[in-house]
């Protein structure tokens, strides 16, 4: 019996229907063009592989980020990584993150080299990033060579160079087992955001509000829609947990930790993006539960981003790979430098002026510039990836998301070496410690010029078509 006005059809009237010529062709093309839809609207399947490599010391090791500590390592918290993804099989594009104060250029050109030694890849496909924890063991000598207000015993050295051998190993080896793992994957991007990044600068007792909450997620899937690799990006200092003298891989590893055990068997790997400026909020005297809250906001927003649709990506990027030469400052005369060795309270400052001293009374000439490496990453028009090397201020990322606006750009900082703070002109301008103070830590004799920002953009623009920029514009 039915319920309304239109006379119910008995089963051999329907097969009447279905077998008309007309209503049959209606079928077939109603079905065809559904079927074609759905296709084009998903990724086309890469080869794509993650993996990651235990790097946590099991011998006694010197913490980096804080020039306050006198003593070996008290432990260990919780586990450091190197994690590898790997995009493609001929001319792949690989990015490394390292739960590390830095991957120092040093390391990362002996890394990349080896790679390209091993499986060919190209220096301009290979992205090497430290999330910045300031719990992980030093990397190397020649990485914020004065930071340290006791200078390290040749013993203490010594395990600097051979945590720096093993970070070196874990990088190449999960590569390796990375694109071992490889098999036909999508990929795709969303972007979302998280809230507890602040910036840390104050002018004149006023604090800045210049802050990036972006959430960068990029994301891969094999044929049966599980995940394979997520990798994010925010513009926070990695320092929750303040000066403790545990090795932990802060805020950044227990996001990492948190999307992994949302997805078993994948990888997740976290990036700093221009956060040099910002740090934290409720930050410092080893709040372990402030710290895991932290990662597990960047693991939500992970998992809800993964619920939503993403843009997919359809191809390999287009890359480049140079480096950029930023201007300092004149450096001191000899007098100044010589005054400073004999006389500053603070050892810091006189450990970089017996340092220059060494370097002037061998012949060697004082840096007059900063090199730095620029990366980019452009799958099509979907997204555009810049990596910058540095501890780089927000007002790059907030100046390049103005310039080819913020849904499909993606800026890191912290790739492929980190060889000072990069201050933009404001930062400059004010001064304190990202524009002078910070220099000390990192042996350079002056601050930047304030060409140091438009040098900077000039050369990212310039690796990015001009076609690409803010189609509103």
């Amino acid at each position: 019996m039915t319920t309304d006005s239109t006379p119910a059809i008995s089963p051999p009237a329907i097969f009447k229907q279905i077998l008309k010529p007309g209503f049959l062709a209606f079928f077939l093309l109603t079905w065809i063009i559904a079927n074609t839809s759905a296709a084009d609207s998903k990724s086309p399947l890469i080869p794509i592989g993650a993996a990651r490599v235990d790097i946590t010391p099991d011998y006694p090791v010197r913490l980096s980020g804080y020039g306050s500590r006198t003593a070996w390592n008290d432990g260990v918290e919780q586990k450091l990584w190197a994690r590898a993804l790997v995009i493609g099989d001929k001319e792949p594009v690989v990015m490394v993150t390292v739960d590390s104060i830095a991957v120092p250029g040093s390391i990362a050109e002996l890394a990349a080299k080896q790679l390209k030694d091993k499986f060919g890849i190209s220096r301009a496909r290979v992205v090497l990033a430290g999330t910045h924890s300031h719990n992980a063991p030093h990397p190397a000598r020649d990485y914020l060579p004065t930071i340290f207000a006791t200078s390290l015993s040749e013993e203490e050295w010594r395990a600097v160079d051979r945590y720096g051998q093993q970070m070196l190993q874990g990088i190449v080896q999960a590569v390796s087992m990375a694109i071992q793992k490889q098999k036909p994957c999508s990929l795709s991007w969303a972007q979302g955001s998280a809230g507890f990044a602040v910036n840390r600068r104050k002018v004149k007792n006023v604090a800045s509000t210049q802050v990036d909450h972006a959430l960068p997620l990029l994301a891969a899937r094999d044929e049966k829609g599980e995940v394979v690799a997520m990798l994010v990006n925010y513009a926070c200092h990695c320092t929750t947990l303040g000066a403790v003298n545990y090795v932990c891989g802060d805020w950044a590893g227990y996001a990492s930790d948190g999307m992994e055990q949302d997805h078993e068997g994948a990888v997740g790997l976290v990036m700093i993006g221009c956060g040099a400026d910002a740090n934290p909020r409720d930050r410092g005297n080893g709040k372990l539960a402030v710290t895991k809250s932290h990662g597990t906001e960047i693991a939500r927003e992970v998992q809800r981003l993964l619920g939503k649709k993403m843009i997919p990506l359809k191809a390999l990027p287009e890359v480049k790979f140079q480096f950029v030469d930023l201007p300092l400052e004149a450096a001191p005369s000899r007098a100044e430098i010589e005054q400073t060795a004999a006389t500053d309270k603070r050892s810091q400052r006189r450990h970089l002026a017996q340092r220059l001293l060494k370097k002037m009374d061998s012949g060697e000439a004082l840096a007059t510039t900063v090199s730095l490496p620029v990366q980019t990453w452009r799958f099509g028009n979907a997204l555009a990836m810049v990596f910058l090397g540095g501890e780089v201020v927000v007002d790059y990322a907030l100046k390049l998301k103005q310039i080819y606006g913020p849904d499909r750009l993606w800026v890191s900082a912290y790739c492929n070496d980190t060889p000072c703070y990069i201050p933009s002109v404001r930062i400059l301008n004010e001064g304190g410690y990202e524009a002078d103070f910070s220099m000390i830590y990192y042996a350079k004799p002056a601050r930047f010029q304030p060409q140091v920002e438009p040098t900077l953009l000039k050369s990212i623009t310039a690796m990015l078509p001009d076609n690409w920029q803010k189609q509103n514009k």
